[in-house]
């Protein structure tokens, strides 16, 4: 029977929101965090957010977490359902499953008819040798890679609706996938977790040396992101490093004037000290005006150059001023006033600095 052009139903508007309730986001993630520490799992997870996404996936599948780390395994990118996770999933979806193995006259197996009913649904699919003579599944375990072949058929091509989570092949099937396939390394350097996930763990860290690893940690992947992840990223670590050091906002002398960070309607602008301002000194911004509440934009004289913005992440002290400097350097990007590559490596220029601060705030 073909069933290929019936109606799926979709997730509801409900259902969809529930992917993104922060309490329970914030839940799986301490419990992934744990099942990555136990080392009780395979060689997939190698940090909580593999675990995490793990997690995730058997959520929207309808699996408890401890059953999602054992039935699912991310290898080349993909995250992909063993054979018997996936035949269980089906049954208590009401399928039944039926396998004919055939064998040559030498007792090698070569061809599995693989039937999935459920009432009048019916689908076959026979299972050819000649389809996967060449993986290394099949000199492994033959019978078992025919049948997980056979099943992975159909359920792709005939009753997809069964596989949630985006999930489209068994872990049997993409173990076995060509080099063609772009492959992902589980290494934990290269691994590219979302920024969602650092904003979220920052919230939960309880000591110093917690904040500094997770820092670390984030910074190796920080010249992957979008410029606006990055101040994301950048403002989060802010806010929680504040408040572990308890340091306050000091001004710092630069160039024969007083730096310091002021919110004008909700922005953090630089500006130098009036009263201080050196007028013949082409590093200092002149003062902003502000009209009617309002933020003017700044006269600047300013050169944006490498060196000078070197010299200036050097002085500042705290993560308050750090940041406050990373917003201004987005306005002036936004004024054109510096490229996108010289916000990208300013913007390391800054992380590099609050690294060496906790480190100081260590010591």
């Amino acid at each position: 029977m073909d069933n290929s052009n019936l109606p799926v139903t979709a997730p509801t508007a409900n259902q969809i929101a529930s992917f993104f309730d922060t309490e329970r986001l914030t839940q799986m993630s301490k419990m992934a965090e744990a099942f990555a520490k136990s080392g009780a799992f395979g060689k997939d997870v190698a940090n909580g957010y593999v675990a995490l996404a793990k997690i995730q996936a058997g959520f929207e599948m309808g699996m408890a977490p401890m059953e999602a780390m054992n039935s699912l395994y991310i290898v080349n990118g993909h995250i992909s359902i063993w054979g018997t996770a996936q035949s269980r999933l089906l049954k208590r979806k009401g399928y039944k499953l039926q396998y004919e193995d055939k064998d040559d006259e030498k007792g090698q197996p070569i061809e599995c008819k693989v039937t999935v009913s459920k009432g009048d649904e019916v689908y076959i699919y026979t299972a050819m040798a000649s389809e996967v003579k060449d993986k290394q599944g099949y000199k492994i375990a033959p019978k078992n890679k025919l049948r997980w072949h056979g099943l992975g058929q159909i359920i792709r091509f005939d009753i997809p609706e069964v596989m949630d989570a985006g999930i489209s092949y068994l872990a049997e099937e993409v173990e076995d996938m060509s080099d063609e396939r772009p492959k992902v390394s589980v290494v934990e350097d290269e691994y590219f977790p979302p920024v969602s996930h650092y904003i979220e763990f920052v919230k939960m860290v309880k000591s110093r040396e917690e904040y500094l690893k997770l820092k670390e940690d984030a910074q190796k992947h920080l010249s992957k992101y979008t410029p606006e992840d990055r101040q994301a990223l950048l403002e989060a670590f802010a806010k929680v490093g504040d408040n572990i050091h308890k340091e306050e906002t000091p001004s710092v002398p630069m160039g024969g004037a007083n730096l310091e960070i002021t919110k004008i309607s909700g922005e953090t602008n630089f500006h130098t000290n009036e009263l201080k301002t050196q007028v013949h000194d082409p590093v200092n911004l002149e003062k902003d005006r502000v009209q009617g509440g309002l933020f003017e934009k700044p006269v600047s004289t300013v050169q944006w150059t490498p060196e000078y913005v070197k010299k200036v992440v050097g002085q500042l002290e705290t993560a308050r001023e750090l940041t406050g400097l990373l917003q201004e350097l987005r306005r002036v990007h936004k004024n054109k006033e510096i490229t996108p590559e010289q916000l990208d490596q300013y913007g390391d220029l800054i992380m590099e600095r609050m690294g060496q601060l906790n480190e100081k705030y260590l010591k």
